[in-house]
């Protein structure tokens, strides 16, 4: 199933834009700092950050699609994935305070506002993988759920969490 997401994520085309969640890989030294580069106060989503700084700014980020390189997710089970996200929620609002509009832009970011969910080519996957989709909703359900009490809950700040969360 996070084969499948990935996949979905993949079928954005080109470019990147302001509602993205992946970052750039690779850099001009010169267009990297121009982003103010990455801020070590972040915990939850920070590697996305410069690259959306970029894409504010004017700048574009392209996809290299001709590559065939893929994204291997190995063995991942969803409740590996809710309980990793559970910690990166819990310390968001570190990542949200300290960049700029940062709630409304984590907002236009989440799982189902991500445009790239409702392109037609994906559409058409959904058709032909509905286990694979319902399984996609689910996780992006349960991940809403955890999301929405960690802000609520405004966060906890326990360094150790993961740690624990990777031992388990």
């Amino acid at each position: 199933m996070k084969v499948f997401e990935r996949n979905v994520i993949n079928n954005a085309g080109e470019t990147l834009g302001k509602r993205s969640i992946e970052a750039a890989r690779f850099w001009r030294m010169s267009a990297y700092e121009s982003t103010g580069g990455f801020n070590a106060e972040q915990i939850a989503f920070e590697e996305i950050q410069p690259t959306l700084r970029y894409i504010e700014s004017g700048g574009v980020i392209r996809r290299a699609v001709f590559t065939r390189v893929y994204h291997d997710e190995k063995q991942v089970y969803l409740h590996d994935v809710l309980r990793k996200k559970a910690y990166y929620f819990s310390v968001m609002d570190r990542t949200m305070s300290s960049e700029e509009g940062g709630l409304r832009k984590a907002l236009e970011r989440w799982y189902f506002f991500r445009p790239v969910l409702y392109t037609w080519g994906n559409l058409k996957n959904y058709i032909r993988h509905p286990l694979l989709t319902m399984g996609m909703l689910w996780m992006y359900v349960c991940l809403t759920v955890i999301g929405v009490a960690a802000v609520l809950k405004g966060g906890t700040r326990h360094s150790g969490d993961l740690a624990k969360a990777d031992k388990a």
